[in-house]
């Protein structure tokens, strides 16, 4: 490892010169190749997003590669995702970015990245100053782990560990589009295993894609929140609350809009932490917290005086009425990230991706549970790390990277994938 960035399959970028943006049809041939690589060469470029754009236009019969967004059609927002994905910018790659402190990198440091399916990446490691950058294709995990290097001989340094509530997993998922910002996991502590600062669950929240702010009848309210606030607007007194009768739905509605907008920023980045606090997903806390002052000084602005006891009563017994229906409405937003059918505070879509121990699922890259990916481990006992070591070479792992060859996108380790690569297995190399 030269430290050379490299690209999606772990071989050095090629970027296309823009003259090759020919009107030619640029078709697959063929099945297995990863999104993007349209023309299954090995490698997203510009003739991919020249492809992609003819699929677009119908100039072209299109192929599952280019359908970067899975919606069973090529149109503009694939082409866009392949775009980006060739300018390592997002789409079907995310950017990972984070730092050692200078003084715990040993000798020789590399940091390396290798997916589920044997996708290998290299990180640009900055010596001086400890900072690093990855880009990792998407729909797939990530485990990643520092090498030190000593001439010829490379040993396991740590193994990145990313806390999630009451342990750890050593993979990164990234399960969907990137939109482009990069993931930052934090000053990486290699004293502790190369901990990752932050909870896996808030890394992710941050890059996943905000909800849907449109607000069709321009009440101040966006519409998904409308649908959990609706009962409240639409028919007070269907709370089984006896409102005092001069009270407007309209003087509530915007107490409430008011209210929104100000939590809106918050209000619309999911939280992968799930409903933690009484039963209020994390990223509705300020706008709950608001709604309830808001239900309280309507009910308190009634001309018949109340005492602030019974306006309590009141505000309390509306607000448990709403969050009885928070589940069905976070049901209805169709968002992944948001639940939680078992309760243990791992968002669902998460589970089947992690490492590490019981009750998570064993990660193909680490398959005795211990919290060391198998790449990292030293098999034959000769001090080499299973990944750079011949004698951990087998015919069923050809490249030693715990991938098995069936299961493996590079099986070679070559950085050319098996569909684009002439001879995907080397015999030489065990």
């Amino acid at each position: 490892m030269n430290g050379q960035r490299r690209n999606l399959w772990g071989r050095p970028r090629r970027w296309g010169p823009a003259a090759a943006l020919c009107c030619c049809a640029l078709l697959a041939h063929g099945d297995g190749g990863l999104p993007g690589d349209v023309n299954l060469d090995g490698v997203v470029n510009v003739l991919d997003v020249q492809g992609s754009i003819n699929m677009a236009l119908g100039a072209a019969p299109e192929a599952a590669e280019a359908d970067a967004d899975l919606n069973a059609s090529v149109d503009v927002r694939d082409v866009q995702a392949i775009i980006s994905t060739a300018l390592g910018t997002g789409g079907l790659v995310q950017p990972v970015a984070g730092m050692f402190h200078p003084a715990d990198l040993p000798p020789g440091a590399q940091l390396l990245a290798l997916s589920l399916d044997g996708r290998r990446e290299d990180a640009l490691l900055d010596p001086e100053t400890g900072a690093f950058s990855l880009i990792l294709g998407v729909r797939s995990a990530w485990t990643l782990a520092l090498f030190a290097g000593n001439g010829d001989e490379t040993r396991t340094a740590a193994s990145v560990a990313f806390p999630l509530v009451y342990g750890y997993s050593t993979a990164l998922p990234l399960p969907d589009l990137a939109a482009g910002g990069p993931l930052d996991i934090g000053v990486l502590d290699v004293a502790w295993g190369a901990l990752a600062g932050g909870d896996l669950r808030s890394l992710l929240a941050g890059i996943a894609p905000p909800l849907d702010t449109t607000d069709a009848d321009n009440d101040g309210i966006p519409d998904l929140l409308d649908a959990l606030l609706a009962p409240l607007l639409e028919s007070p007194t269907s709370l089984g609350i006896s409102f005092p009768a001069d009270l407007g739905a309209a003087a509530l509605e915007q107490l409430l809009a008011d209210c929104i907008g100000n939590a809106l920023p918050q209000a619309i980045e999911p939280d992968l932490t799930g409903i933690e606090i009484a039963g209020v997903p994390a990223f509705l806390e300020p706008a709950w917290l608001c709604l309830e002052q808001s239900l309280f000084s309507w009910i308190d602005s009634s001309i018949i005086p109340l005492p602030d006891e019974l306006i309590a009563m009141y505000t309390n017994l509306a607000m448990d009425w709403l969050r009885q229906g928070i589940g069905p409405w976070l049901d209805q937003l169709d968002r992944p990230e948001l639940e939680d059918a078992n309760g243990n505070h791992v968002p669902d879509f998460l589970e089947p991706w992690l490492c590490g121990p019981a009750p998570s699922s064993l990660c193909v890259l680490d398959q005795d549970a211990n919290g060391i990916p198998d790449f990292c481990e030293d098999a034959s006992g000769n001090g080499l790390p299973n990944l750079f070591d011949p004698d951990s070479h087998t015919p069923d792992d050809w490249d030693g990277d715990g991938v098995p060859n069936d299961m493996d996108i590079d099986a070679d380790n070559d950085g050319v994938p098996n569909y684009a690569d002439a001879n995907p297995s080397d015999p030489n190399v065990f």
